[in-house]
């Protein structure tokens, strides 16, 4: 009997093995994952606090000198991309209407060849590992809801906007550790 025992046990297997496949809700600073045929290392990790209660988690993911904005709703679980614009090419009318908080649920506009419409805007607080500070935001969506395109203004009244799309779970995969 003992030998079965000993045969099956545990003994010499290491307790503590790494874990692989984490989810993307689960990433810190350092990790790496695969987005795009292409490898990213996890720069910054950002809470979105928004007013209505809703929670987001936004990953600085950089890969050489490529970076984007990973974006995870902790209630859904919906996956997101952005990268920085400029808004001249996306929208010209865009940083007069962030900068006078003019923009409203008619608004839309014709860029890379989609059109946008309103989709939805909020006020929350981000939260990092160096600061903490106040937005609101406006989003917009493609008519095929796969694109997006979201206008910030800041609490020192500068303005950016990010173009993005909605992601699959899969789409992002391969998410390992570092230690």
């Amino acid at each position: 009997m003992s030998f079965f025992k000993n045969l099956f046990s545990s003994k010499g297997k290491p307790k503590d093995e790494p874990k692989i496949d984490y989810a993307v809700a689960e990433m810190r600073v350092g990790f790496i994952l695969d987005y795009d045929f292409t490898s990213w290392i996890v720069e910054e990790v950002s809470t979105y606090n928004w007013s209505d209660g809703t929670k987001e988690l936004e990953f600085t993911i950089s890969s050489g000198s490529k970076k984007r904005y990973l974006n995870c709703n902790q209630r859904s679980e919906n996956l997101s991309v952005f990268w920085e614009a400029k808004f001249d090419e996306v929208w010209s009318l865009g940083r007069s209407k962030v900068q006078n908080e003019t923009i409203g649920i008619s608004d839309s506009f014709h860029f890379d060849n989609r059109n946008f419409m309103f989709y939805a805007n909020g006020e929350g607080e981000i939260v990092n590992s160096v600061e903490s500070f106040r937005l609101k935001n406006w989003l917009f969506e493609s008519e095929q809801q796969d694109y997006l395109v979201s206008f910030n203004k800041y609490e020192d009244n500068s303005s950016e906007v990010y173009v993005g799309k909605r992601l699959k779970r899969h789409e992002v995969s391969n998410i390992l550790g570092r230690e």
